[in-house]
């Protein structure tokens, strides 16, 4: 739950899968176990879901461009956001 609380906190940014396991204080194969049973999913698919979220979120609530919310929510850019 730490990890994935930080990884909300931190969706502007790459995140990689042995930064959420240390927010965790879990080696990488635990994390991915124990993020496994917990959620049904991978932390990479959750952390996707994650930004899409905060996407459509600020879609409806700001003025912001495609380009800006796709880089305030973690995606590398507009045309990997569009991919999602």
């Amino acid at each position: 739950a730490a990890g994935m609380s930080w990884a909300v906190e931190h969706l502007d940014r790459p995140i990689t899968l042995d930064e959420l396991a240390a927010q965790s204080t879990m080696s990488r194969r635990s994390y991915l176990r124990q993020f496994a049973k917990a959620t049904g999913t991978t932390p990479i698919k959750w952390l996707i879901e994650q930004r899409i979220q905060a996407s459509l979120s600020l879609l409806e609530s700001s003025s912001l461009s495609i380009e800006q919310i796709a880089a305030r929510v973690g995606f590398e850019s507009p045309v990997t956001y569009r991919h999602h």
